[in-house]
């Protein structure tokens, strides 16, 4: 019985764990020249994440924690955001909500945010290769 209940468990938390694509060494192109980091990209819940913290960087927007209430702020080409974690709603402009595909989460102490949200707010084209196991990043 204890090993019934001790697999159970393990089973929940691998199920609780994202479906990695590449881990923490995806590379990362902008406008087709490589950068020189790499960053995690996963598949949580059949969402494409990416960290907020380089992709904002790299399109050189400002991008502040706040730990108190696990909320990041954030002003890019969509206006003022703020980006709460475990919810869907980004308050953009201080009221106006923009609804993610996917609510942004803490893994291995990095926030992960939706591809597509990530697209939309800095203004680039995002996409992810798994067989390259890169991030292309093209100003529009």
């Amino acid at each position: 019985m204890k090993k019934i209940i001790a697999g159970l468990a393990a089973a929940m938390i691998f199920a609780a764990a994202p479906a990695a694509f590449a881990g923490d060494n995806t590379g990362v192109y902008l406008n087709g020249e490589k950068q020189d980091l790499s960053v995690p990209v996963y598949e949580i819940d059949g969402n494409i994440m990416v960290p907020i913290r380089p992709i904002f960087e790299l399109a050189h927007y400002k991008v502040e924690w706040d730990g108190m209430r696990r909320r990041i702020s954030t002003t890019t080409m969509l206006g003022s955001l703020q980006i709460q974690i475990g919810s869907t709603l980004v308050a953009q402009n201080g009221n106006q909500p923009y609804l993610l595909s996917a609510y942004p989460r803490i893994y291995n102490g990095t926030t992960m945010i939706p591809i597509d949200f990530a697209s939309a707010a800095t203004g680039f084209t995002i996409q992810y290769s798994a067989a390259s196991d890169a991030l292309f990043i093209n100003e529009l």
